[in-house]
């Protein structure tokens, strides 16, 4: 009975599973179906736009052409509910937010994957702390920086919780705790992807999307980086200083003793993959404001 009752536990029969937020391409389709159904309440259709900003013209709708509702398979003339998929990874060119954005996004991700598979972060980072104690907390709030500006020029975001497994032992040696490595690795990159003033992932897309020009309105957001970075930075170098005075740390003993020969050395190459990274970021930047560049472009330069 005890084996049963204990079986019954371990497959989570009886208990409670706490609610997740479904899958993205749950939600997309749920929005692609509330679309279609609306086609039978509601005509399809489009007005005329006038000014800048463009308004509505009073009086100008026109209906879409083919049947109404929309079909569930689409022809040549309307898209049906069916071959949305289809439709929109189609619709477009190179500059459009359909197969212009996709393809930026496949080439950006793919460089991105590739410099993080080279661990030439992970070995600056390692090279960058001190082997033993910290007198100070000026490289905390150095790392702190670095960290908001990768997330605000090339939008690392979800990378950053890899880094944070190799930050964690190298601050644990140098007279901190796991919440500093999350703090100045996860949280320092989540709020310079926020702020971005040319973030590729957010930034650009967005601005694509709308029809603004690439990296418009770029000295409001980095004064908005600044800003936020400063009052993050600052609460991090408080925190900081705090756990490295204080003796009752338990997580600087847990991740003091791990094994220094498992993190990475910073060598000739890794070197090179960072400087290729800046004089990329920078000609990119050159090229966005001096020559206009946009979406194939970028994803050129970034190749």
């Amino acid at each position: 009975m005890a084996d049963q009752t204990e079986t019954s536990s371990n497959d989570g029969i009886g208990e409670t599973q706490p609610w997740r937020l479904p899958d993205t391409l749950l939600i997309l389709f749920v929005l692609a179906l509330l679309a279609w159904a609306a086609t039978f309440i509601f005509t399809p259709g489009q007005f005329a736009l006038e000014g800048d900003p463009a308004r509505i013209v009073p009086g100008s709708f026109v209906p879409a052409d083919g049947p109404s509702p929309a079909p569930i398979l689409g022809d040549a003339d309307r898209t049906g509910f069916l071959d949305f998929l289809f439709a929109g990874l189609i619709t477009g060119d190179r500059y459009s937010p359909t197969i212009g954005l996709m393809a930026f996004i496949l080439i950006l991700g793919g460089v991105f994957g590739l410099i993080s598979r080279t661990r030439a972060v992970d070995a600056a980072l390692v090279s960058a702390l001190p082997g033993g104690k910290a007198t100070n907390e000026k490289l905390v709030v150095a790392l702190f920086v670095a960290f908001s500006l990768a997330g605000a020029v090339f939008g690392m975001s979800e990378e950053a919780i890899a880094l944070t497994l190799v930050l964690a032992p190298a601050l644990a040696r140098a007279g901190y705790d796991s919440i500093t490595a999350i703090l100045v690795c996860l949280g320092a990159t989540q709020i310079g992807f926020a702020t971005s003033w040319m973030n590729p992932f957010s930034v650009v897309i967005a601005q694509s999307i709308a029809g603004l020009p690439p990296l418009s309105g770029m000295e409001l957001r980095i004064a908005l980086w600044a800003g936020f970075t400063a009052i993050a930075a600052a609460f991090t170098w408080g925190y900081a200083r705090h756990v490295r005075t204080s003796t009752a740390s338990t997580s600087v003993e847990r991740f003091a003793d791990l094994d220094a020969t498992e993190l990475p050395r910073f060598r000739s190459a890794h070197a090179m993959v960072i400087g290729g990274l800046i004089l990329t970021i920078c000609w990119i930047a050159w090229g966005v404001s001096a020559k206009g560049y946009y979406l194939a472009e970028i994803a050129a330069q970034s190749f």
